[in-house]
């Protein structure tokens, strides 16, 4: 990943009016990890100046949320990884929070 330095994987699908987004960054330390997370990250990952951002308890060892008009995002800390799940698309940022939380949930408990 050129803008963190980590090692990226992620995995998306598209559909004509949504997309869904799986991302792991692992870094050489949960410092450097640690150090990426913010709620900066989300704006950039999302691509939104906009997001209401918000920190959130139930998500590996931080995590923040982040809604803008483009779509939603969770974004965690689990060790020495940063992980994401998100999903963008007109109307898809407060419907699917449930689902979003469940899925960043799942993901981080695999790391």
């Amino acid at each position: 990943d050129e803008d963190s330095g980590g090692e990226l994987i992620f995995c998306s699908y598209r559909s004509a009016g949504a997309a869904v987004v799986v991302s792991i960054v692992e870094f050489p330390s949960e410092a450097a990890a640690r150090k990426q997370l913010g709620s900066g990250l989300i704006n950039d990952r999302m691509g939104a100046d906009d997001a209401k951002v918000v920190e959130e308890r139930g998500i590996g060892e931080k995590a923040f949320y982040g809604a803008s008009a483009k779509g939603s995002m969770y974004v965690f800390l689990r060790k020495n990884k940063v992980g994401g799940v998100g999903v963008g698309g007109p109307g898809k940022a407060a419907d699917l929070k449930d689902a979003l939380r469940k899925a960043a949930q799942s993901v981080a408990a695999k790391l």
